[in-house]
């Protein structure tokens, strides 16, 4: 799962096996870019929106193939094996290299990326032999790298604003091993990031509006600010918003009570006349 506002993004921190992230640049080291973590792939698909996957059932994938032939068959990732030399096999319906080897993915060249990556990568773990755990070693456009210990089955992924420009999946730090036995399917690549997200002040075409919170004409949500959508936006000029009128708010936005002339049937009113009414005779 990712976690997200509460408990729906993973970061790498929160694993139960131990997991060293670092980032390197070429002087100094710091922390890796930004990225995030998931373990379910519907938390994933929120932040990447445009994907291509590749479940390895294309009858153009033989049992074994090079490098160059296995890229080539989708041409969304670059393969390359770094354990066994140009050993990729279609083995049980999953990709591995010599299944017990290691490999790095490239996504420079992809069509739901650009030239320095993409802003996700994902995959369903099919096998992670736990006497040699393998990590992913990743490589961000930024040039910063982060190096996270995999789960032994299921979904995981990253994302980034930064892009991914690469990762390698073998021993810690990008070490390459002929040993083990890991396997992958279901590749997904994909963009779709959202770099200006609701509340940055930025409107972008899927927001109504974006003022950085509550303003006079925007909900913090950033949907237009009208009086019965059930938010309330003090900034607005609203006292409540129940989305109509409620046993503590009138269907206007302002304050339940009785003798404010409005008769709100929610509240109980049979009538309000905003005060005593003589009737002639």
């Amino acid at each position: 799962m990712a976690m997200r506002n509460s408990n729906t993004k993973l970061r790498s921190s929160l694993f139960a096996t131990p997991i060293v992230a670092v980032a390197l640049t070429a002087s100094s080291q710091a922390e890796a870019a930004n990225p995030t973590y998931y373990v379910d792939l519907a938390s994933f698909q929120v932040d990447v929106t445009s994907t291509v996957t590749d479940p390895y059932s294309n009858p153009a994938y033989v049992f074994n193939q090079s490098d160059a032939q296995m890229s080539a068959v989708l041409g969304e990732t670059d393969y390359m094996t770094t354990g066994f030399l140009n050993w990729n096999l279609i083995s049980g319906g999953y990709y591995c290299a010599g299944c017990n080897g290691s490999f790095e993915l490239s996504f420079l060249t992809t069509s739901v990326g650009d030239a320095s990556g993409v802003n996700g990568v994902g995959a369903d773990i099919a096998t992670n032999s736990q006497q040699l755990p393998y990590f992913a070693y990743i490589t961000f456009a930024d040039g910063t790298t982060d190096n996270i210990q995999l789960p032994a089955a299921g979904f995981w992924g990253v994302s980034a604003p930064e892009r991914i420009e690469r990762i390698h999946f073998g021993l810690s730090m990008g070490g390459s091993t002929q040993a083990g036995s890991f396997g992958i399917d279901n590749l997904i690549v994909g963009d779709g990031f959202d770099m200006t997200p609701c509340g940055d002040g930025i409107p972008t075409p899927d927001e109504e509006c974006d003022d950085a919170g509550d303003s006079v004409d925007c909900d913090a949500d950033c949907t237009f600010a009208v009086c019965g959508d059930g938010t309330l936006n003090l900034l607005a000029g609203e006292a409540c918003d129940d989305a109509g009128a409620s046993p503590e708010c009138n269907a206007d936005c302002t304050a339940l009570f009785c003798g404010d002339g409005q008769v709100n049937e929610a509240a109980g009113e049979e009538c309000d006349d905003a005060g005593r009414i003589a009737h002639l005779r």
